[in-house]
């Protein structure tokens, strides 16, 4: 999609507007209607500005009702807007971690590009208004009021209130005219909730959004969350803005909606559910060898790491002969689907010495590059995946008899195996653990663990772990066969039979592919069927 999409964190991008004529329009536009679009239209046309930012609000000053996420509010602003030229869209508000006042971002950007003038785009209401807002007579210095006139607006009230503010405060008013409209953001949300179509209110790429993403099919999440809890899932979705691009973004809220839609109907902690979606992709951009490390230090330093090691060492000497296909020293697992992403474990017994020095020397970060980037893991890997056999090592995972025993000693063996090399596709797991750890602050093992496993599952599985597996693969933004069922199981608290059902698909598409299930994936399935 063309967009003309304006993220002012890029400074490059705030000097292409430094001392250049602009217009600012700021609002919840939950949702962004076809009113808005038309005040755009209309200020942008007949104001003398060489660009109109469009800035939705992060935090909210003085509205009561608890809005969209601000990745839905921002994306149908960036949809609301699509055609119209010299319009862009600002996340400056969403990234700052407070709440958003006028004269905050009115001065950060008079201090960072220095916009001469700089219109402040309002409606006949707010204008009536103004003196209530907060530093109003600093702010009336500061910007041009630029006022939307509306056909049934009272035009003599409105200029005695313009004499009034030019000749108290010194503030410049100018007028432009807008249609009429009776459009508001609470009636159409009302509606919406209703199951109400808002087709032709709603510009039509805002409402093709509204209705992939089900945005505002979740008000009985959002009614059963604390202000406290509510307060921590905003600042995590602000914190973690940096991590993503926005359609990750969309990805991940999705699934954090989605995620708490399951812990209401399974008795999960709704709080942690919303924070484990919002940020179990957070580390997927960070290079390599940063994921590397993290993932390693998630991994080393929690106490499951040990039963994590052991499903792979068991599967491995049960599958011994299958999977090593011309080297017997490699044991080698294939992938585990996840989108368009396949994530692959190379294994080697008799690395920890090599694992520990990774961990210490001075050389690490050679070595980990080595890890990754050896040409013979290529090989190897090709070898594995494209045998003739897989097919074979496919049914012997899902029909094995040993599968009960591997699984137990998974369990029960003190036996340690190193995991010391991570394809990169599958680090942001394990890495994203850490990151949500060290970075984000969260300290409960239970939506680290969450993280860690969302892509691979595991067996003895809690159900925050089920939950955030299940709502990556099944939140709105998903399609793909058998889809319906898995969401009605998990809807009706059925978590079990909703994984069971999950893991089958997933190894179906692995099997179009020629691809083997990650072990990770092949003992929690075991141990669900088994139930």
């Amino acid at each position: 999609m063309d967009i003309n999409m304006f993220n002012m964190s890029h400074l490059d991008s705030l000097e292409r507007f430094k001392g250049q004529s602009i217009a600012l329009l700021g609002g919840s536009f939950d949702p962004f209607h076809n009113a808005h679009r038309m005040l755009v239209k209309s200020a942008v046309e007949a104001l003398p500005v060489e660009a109109l930012l469009v800035m939705p609000l992060g935090w909210a000053p003085h509205k009561t009702t608890r809005m969209r996420l601000a990745t839905f509010r921002y994306e149908m602003s960036i949809r609301g807007v699509y055609g119209i030229p010299r319009v862009y869209v600002s996340d400056e508000e969403i990234k700052t971690p407070a709440i958003s006042y006028t004269i905050d971002t009115v001065t950060h950007l008079i201090n960072k590009i220095s916009p001469d003038p700089l219109y402040l785009v309002i409606g006949s209401d707010s204008f009536e208004a103004l003196p209530s807002w907060r530093c109003y007579k600093e702010l009336a210095l500061k910007v041009v009021f630029a006022v939307a006139r509306r056909g049934d607006d009272d035009m003599e009230k409105l200029h005695t209130l313009a004499e009034r503010y030019q000749k108290e405060d010194d503030a410049h008013v100018v007028f432009f005219k807008m249609p009429p409209s009776s459009l508001s953001s609470s009636n159409l949300r009302t509606a919406l909730r209703q199951g109400k179509s808002v087709e032709g209110a709603c510009p039509e790429k805002v409402v093709g959004l509204i209705n992939t993403y089900r945005i505002y099919d979740f008000q009985d999440e959002y009614d059963a969350l604390s202000e406290e809890s509510w307060s921590r899932i905003r600042s995590t979705e602000q914190a973690a803005w940096r991590y993503y691009t926005q359609k990750q973004r969309l990805h991940v809220v999705s699934v954090a909606q989605y995620a708490a839609r399951l812990a209401l109907a399974n008795g999960v902690d709704l709080e942690k559910a919303f924070i484990a979606g919002l940020l179990h992709d957070a580390a997927k951009n960070l290079p390599v060898k940063e994921r590397l490390l993290l993932a390693e230090a998630y991994l080393t330093s929690h106490l499951f790491a040990k039963d994590a090691a052991k499903v792979i060492r068991d599967v491995a000497l049960s599958n011994k002969n299958k999977l090593a296909s011309s080297d017997q020293s490699v044991k080698e697992f294939g992938s585990y689907y996840e989108g368009s992403d396949y994530h692959s474990v190379l294994l080697n017994t008799s690395l920890s010495e090599t694992r520990t020095t990774c961990l210490s020397d001075n050389s690490s970060s050679e070595m980990r590059t080595t890890c990754l980037s050896d040409n013979s893991l290529s090989e190897i890997q090709t070898s594995c995946l494209s045998d003739n056999s897989s097919s074979e090592m496919r049914t012997s995972y899902l029909s094995n008899a040993s599968s009960s025993k591997i699984r137990n000693s998974c369990l029960n063996d003190n036996e340690t195996l190193w995991l010391t090399s991570l394809n990169k596709s599958l680090l942001h797991g394990p890495a994203g653990a850490m990151l949500a750890k060290n970075i984000f602050g969260i300290y409960e093992p239970d939506i680290l663990d969450a993280i860690c496993f969302h892509s691979t599952a595991r067996p003895n599985m809690t159900s925050l772990e089920k939950v955030l597996y299940l709502a990556d693969k099944i939140a709105y933004d998903r399609t793909f066969k058998r889809l319906e069922p898995i969401r009605k199981y998990s809807q009706k608290g059925d978590l079990d039979f909703a994984m069971h059902l999950c893991l089958e698909e997933t190894f179906v598409a692995l099997n179009r592919k020629g691809k083997i299930p990650h072990p990770f994936s092949i003992a929690a399935y075991e141990e669900i069927r088994d139930l």
